[in-house]
């Protein structure tokens, strides 16, 4: 029996398609591990002490954090000396105008 161009599409696409279903198996298996959630038993006999605790650690947050701003201020109201816009202007003798700034 001779091995057609048709037997090897088939051999090929069935190759592929066991691989392509194989891999998403393979995905789903392991995404499924992640997923599971872990579990922490801890015993709250003590809630009020809890709730003491937890309300100790707010006041301590409260008094040991401060507001800050930042410290912005806007450049336009304090031109800076070497913005051009900014040098003055005098006439020469042949009546131009030319900054008095070096380049």
């Amino acid at each position: 029996m001779r091995i057609l161009d048709a037997h090897k599409a088939l051999i090929l696409t069935v190759l592929l398609t066991g691989i392509f279903v194989l891999s998403l198996l393979s995905l789903k298996l392991s995404s499924n591990n992640i997923a599971q959630e872990k579990e922490i038993r801890i015993d709250l006999g003590d809630v009020d002490l809890l709730e003491e605790i937890l309300e100790n650690q707010e006041r301590e947050l409260a008094e040991n954090t401060s507001i800050e701003t930042h410290k912005a201020f806007n450049e336009a109201d304090n031109p800076s000396p070497q913005d051009p816009s900014t040098n003055p202007v005098t006439e020469t003798t042949q009546g131009r105008k030319t900054e008095t700034a070096d380049r």
